[in-house]
């Protein structure tokens, strides 16, 4: 039988403050519908703040779900530290300017369509306007022309995409390589970044027995409350009963 390591590529985990994150969404995504591991998302966009109702990539794991992903063969643990750290040369930089240049390319071809939709939709009330406005020109209606096709191509011509508009982009997966980190850890060092399992045993028992007495005291204080409930119900009855004996002795 085949391991998930020999029949897929494993999931880069970046090891970061004694555990794994993920920073591409197609990673997560196959970690959260095949493994049933969900993680946490702990990113923000830097010029928002962090708010835990717009949370986004990167994901962070429990230490006890990056182990569980390492132990099968699922993920890897690296780290992008050496490289993130490292001065960049010329040609690098060269590289991360063409790297921002073409998400600006690409965030102003998404609100060039944009725009030419919102157009579109009210291309009636465009029309409309540009016809009054050569009429108040002294142009008659009967040789006013307009063609929808010509007026979205103009709008296209002249459309200029803003930078200052750009879409807040949050933390995804940086281009530069990994260093696979399990060559650099020993099953010791490992021991010592994850819980081991006797701890794990002991949280489990300790919490089976606090819900155990948690449990008892519970069905004691329902044992009581009963116990006063029949007696305030004795002495409802038993008052009138006094009150009539005395009635029959007079």
């Amino acid at each position: 039988m085949n391991t998930p390591a020999e029949t897929q590529e494993k999931i880069n985990l970046t090891f970061l403050n004694g555990t794994g994150y993920v920073f591409k969404v197609d990673d997560y995504m196959t970690l959260r519908r095949k493994h049933r591991i969900v993680g946490a998302l702990v990113g923000t966009c830097n010029m928002r703040g962090w708010s835990a109702k717009d949370c986004t990539l990167p994901v962070e794991f429990s230490a006890q779900e990056t182990r569980f992903l390492v132990e099968r063969g699922i993920a890897q643990l690296v780290s992008k530290q050496e490289t993130l750290l490292s001065v960049p040369d010329a040609e690098q930089l060269v590289l991360c300017r063409k790297q921002l240049e073409a998400r600006f390319d690409q965030q102003s071809g998404f609100h060039k369509a944009e725009k030419l939709r919102e157009v579109e939709r009210n291309m009636s009330k465009i029309l409309a306007g540009k016809r009054k406005k050569l009429m108040k020109e002294g142009i008659a209606e009967e040789d006013i022309k307009l063609d929808e096709k010509q007026i979205l191509q103009e709008i296209a011509d002249n459309f200029v995409f803003d930078r200052k508009n750009a879409q807040l982009e949050i933390p995804c997966a940086h281009a530069e390589p990994h260093i696979l980190l399990l060559r650099f850890i020993s099953y010791e060092k490992k021991q010592e970044i994850f819980p081991d399992e006797e701890l794990l045993r002991q949280a489990k028992a300790l919490k089976y027995s606090i819900c155990y007495c948690l449990q008892k005291s519970l069905i004691s204080i329902i044992y009581i409350l009963l116990r006063i409930l029949a007696k305030l119900r004795n002495g409802a009855v038993s008052k009138p009963m006094l009150s009539s004996d005395m009635n029959a002795h007079q």
